[in-house]
């Protein structure tokens, strides 16, 4: 094995090393490094399970806070304020579903948050007769 954590991308370095065609060697390098940069961020990659980087589950999550309800300065904020509070608190069973594997962990979570909002945010806004 070439090396542990990145066989396949190991290995095409060592063929490309050899490589009678001229190929510059250093972007080559330092493209397989960056893109094990960018591997580390993305679904897949246990170390980092939500990464900063990708925003289009929080965007889904937020949008359906508001789905269904009328849409006012009030329930913008407290909308967005119950969605943070469920994405950050994860009660049952948001926390479980952010284990599961690559990006359906990192858009389940957020979206039941954004159930989780809706359905708070739908009944304080019948609460107060809107």
């Amino acid at each position: 094995m070439l090396h542990r954590a990145h066989p396949g991308r190991a290995g095409h370095v060592r063929v490309r090393s050899h490589d009678p065609r001229p190929v510059p060697r250093l972007p080559l390098l330092a493209s397989h490094r960056t893109g094990a940069a960018r591997e580390r961020r993305l679904p897949g990659n246990r170390a980092d399970k939500d990464p900063s980087v990708v925003v289009a589950d929080e965007v889904a999550g937020q949008l359906l806070a508001f789905l269904f309800v009328p849409i006012g300065l009030v329930n913008l904020v407290l909308g967005t304020l119950l969605f943070r509070l469920f994405d950050i608190w994860k009660p049952f069973p948001i926390r479980r579903l952010e284990r599961l594997p690559g990006g359906v962990g990192i858009m389940a979570d957020d979206l039941l948050a954004g159930i989780y909002a809706n359905l708070v945010l739908q009944l304080v806004t019948r609460l107060r007769g809107g």
